[in-house]
C-alpha cells in the first residue's frame, strides 16, 4: 500500500517538475528593438508565420516574465536567419517577413484565410524601396514569374 502512494508521489512530483522545467521548449534566442530604438535580447516563441503578423511573445534575459509584443510596439525582431519588420497593410500594423533585403527588399506577410470550412495560410508580397521608402504590393503570380517558384 506505501509503495503505491509513494510511486504515485514520484509521478506527481515528476510531472510537475516537468511541467515547469519545459516552459521555454518552444523559445530561441532572438533579439528585438522597440520603438523607441532599444535592442533587447531575449528568447522569441516559435510559432507558424501567420501567427507572427499579429504579436509575438517573447522573454527578456534574466527574466521569468514572458511579454506579449505588437507591431506597435516593436520596430523589428530577428531569431535565426529571419527578420520580421512592423508594416502598415491596409490600415493594420503587422510583422511581415524579410526574405530578401537590399535596396530593394522583399517582404512576406502571412496570414490565415477562409476557404470553405478550413482554413489555410495565404500570403501577400511587398517590394520596399530602401532610398524612397517606397512600400509596393507586388501579386504572387509576378513573383513567381520572376524568380521561377
Amino acid at each position: 500500500m506505501l509503495r503505491k502512494y509513494f510511486a504515485s508521489i514520484i509521478f506527481i512530483l515528476t510531472s510537475v517538475h516537468l511541467a515547469f522545467s519545459q516552459s521555454h521548449d518552444d523559445y530561441l534566442p532572438a533579439v528585438l528593438v522597440n520603438v523607441n530604438g532599444d535592442t533587447i535580447h531575449g528568447e522569441i516563441k516559435v510559432v507558424r508565420d501567420d501567427r507572427f503578423s499579429k504579436s509575438i511573445m517573447f522573454y527578456r534575459n534574466g527574466s521569468d516574465l514572458q511579454e506579449k509584443f505588437s507591431p506597435k510596439d516593436i520596430r523589428y525582431f530577428r531569431f535565426e536567419d529571419q527578420e520580421y519588420v512592423s508594416r502598415n497593410i491596409d490600415g493594420k500594423d503587422y510583422f511581415v517577413k524579410r526574405v530578401i533585403g537590399g535596396e530593394l527588399s522583399l517582404y512576406e506577410y502571412a496570414f490565415r484565410e477562409k476557404k470553405g470550412t478550413k482554413s489555410e495560410a495565404a500570403y501577400r508580397y511587398f517590394v520596399d524601396k530602401q532610398s524612397t521608402n517606397e512600400w509596393v504590393e507586388i501579386s504572387s503570380k509576378i513573383l513567381k514569374y520572376l524568380f521561377l517558384l
